[in-house]
């Protein structure tokens, strides 16, 4: 290894998840992530891609080609490294820019968010000077690699391997943050693996992961059915995007962009009558975007100051009303809900809630709109059809607030409501799921249990029977937890290899 150049020769990995899987030509920098992946079950297959980019803006290193299900964050934006991480970077020696570029793979122990990193890789530089261990620094989100000698290493991104008992990228699995049901698929969109998951959602089998270039996913979120139609909103695109797919096949159908919609920080959707409603929770925009959900084709922004928008964060529509659910730190005030008609975008009222800014989502079940607030953790009920205050529901007993948690999304399945409550940086708290009859908001259960893998739990659906719930690690990874919404026993938690 370090030896300038290579052997003519091909390496190959045979153990317990592959049999026999090139891992690259002897003894290139590739190889040795390759053979690392595949020897921990994180890929099975071989891991295609240049060390660094062939030509300036290739996008062609193994950063731009890593696996569905790997999380990534560009050089810029990197708030951490683990041991295994892949590091891929350009070459310029003696300011000539080196087609292919390098690879290699952080190797300091623990998770670090700044200073030193090691790094260690094969076939860098020349016989002479080849090193198989180089050290690098991490600060304000850049990695920085001194130069060695001639040579001068600028770093495209980081790919993240897999975390000890996180999902393995055969499930594709990577920070889920959103949802939906299609029949018997279950579809699960990775905010930080850039994909989506596809489900059986009666045996938990694997159906595909859903990634690749054209369908742009950018930190995709929100994730809606209608029909046939598959919406993902992309959160972090900087121009903003809905992509579009079919639910039967996962083809794409378009990528819905253009300054006309305004989307930006897209993080809620809802389907009411023919067309689909984007909530934009950003500065640059504070509004609602409607467009036909057939042919994506917009049909108006919604921005008027008197819908009093400020990070609008969640949707829900009931008769033919859409309510959206605002109000955060920058608002200066508690939050509310403004609710207009969904035919015409005519404003119907703005109601304000009893409880400090922080709505976080929003359920409707028969003539009652429930919304989960998070700054004082709690359930607030109205009569959807004059916005008159029905009720808060609060208490320890509810265990909306473990330790530094708060509520997160909500699912109606039958009489009952189900609030997801993300889990917290104190040891041993793995979250839970509070289930509450939404007609008198009594307490029925609290599940929870390091059997159900509840630690950041920020997603649900339900399919009458089952209740589904996606547990959203910030690092990546990820898991999808499926019960019985009738008794909260557990069915089986969906992680680890597919």
């Amino acid at each position: 290894e370090g030896s300038g150049s290579g052997c003519g020769g091909y390496n190959y990995v045979t153990d317990q998840y592959v049999t026999h899987v090139e891992s690259g030509s002897e003894w290139q920098c590739w190889e040795l992530v390759n053979r690392l992946y595949l020897t921990e079950g994180w890929t099975r297959s071989f891991w295609s891609g240049n060390g660094g980019e062939s030509a300036p803006g290739a996008q062609d290193s193994m950063y731009d080609q890593a696996p569905a299900g790997l999380s990534r964050q560009p050089n810029g934006s990197i708030s951490y490294v683990r041991p295994g991480d892949v590091v891929s970077m350009n070459v310029f020696d003696d300011g000539v820019f080196e087609s292919g570029g390098h690879v290699g793979l952080v190797n300091t122990p623990g998770k670090v968010t700044s200073g030193q990193v090691d790094l260690v890789s094969q076939n860098n530089g020349d016989a002479a000077s080849a090193e198989v261990e180089r050290t690098a620094n991490l600060a304000y989100g850049e990695l920085s690699i001194p130069n060695s000698g001639k040579r001068t290493y600028i770093v495209i991104g980081v790919v993240h391997a897999p975390t000890s008992g996180r999902a393995a990228p055969g499930w594709g699995f990577s920070s889920p943050a959103g949802m939906a049901l299609s029949g018997d698929d279950l579809f699960v969109a990775n905010s930080l693996g850039h994909s989506v998951t596809e489900l059986n959602a009666s045996t938990g089998a694997l159906v595909r992961v859903i990634a690749g270039p054209a369908y742009r996913f950018d930190s995709p979120g929100a994730i809606l059915i209608s029909g046939d139609h598959l919406f993902v909103a992309n959160l972090f695109t900087a121009s903003g995007s809905i992509t579009e797919l079919k639910a039967s096949t996962g083809a794409l159908v378009r990528v819905i962009s253009g300054p006309a919609y305004k989307f930006s920080g897209s993080v809620a959707m809802a389907v009411a009558g023919p067309d689909l409603f984007v909530a934009n929770d950003s500065t640059n925009s504070d509004s609602v975007t409607e467009l036909n959900a057939s042919t994506g084709a917009l049909v108006r922004v919604i921005l008027s100051p008197s819908y009093r928008f400020s990070g609008p964060d969640a949707l829900a529509v009931s008769g033919g009303d859409l309510f959206v659910a605002w109000g955060y730190v920058k608002s200066g005030h508690n939050s509310a809900v403004t609710e207009f008609n969904a035919s015409t975008g005519a404003l119907v009222r703005v109601f304000r809630g009893p409880k400090p800014f922080g709505w976080d989502a929003m359920a409707v079940a028969g003539a009652d709109l429930f919304v989960a607030t998070v700054a004082a953790p709690s359930v607030t009920e109205y009569n959807a059809s004059t916005g008159a205050l029905v009720r808060v529901v609060s208490g320890p007993a509810y265990q909306f607030m473990g330790p530094g948690g708060a509520p997160g999304d909500m699912v109606v399945d039958g009489p009952d409501l189900f609030v997801a409550n993300q889990s917290a940086s104190a040891p041993n708290y793995h979250g839970s799921v509070t289930e509450l009859n939404a007609s008198t908001g009594a307490l029925v259960r609290v599940v929870s249990g390091p059997a159900y893998q509840f630690n950041d739990p920020d997603v649900m659906v339900a399919d009458g029977a089952d209740l589904f719930v996606a547990d959203c690690p910030e690092d990546g990874g990820g898991s999808v937890t499926e019960l019985n919404a009738s008794t909260g026993a557990l069915v089986r938690v969906i992680w680890g290899m597919a």
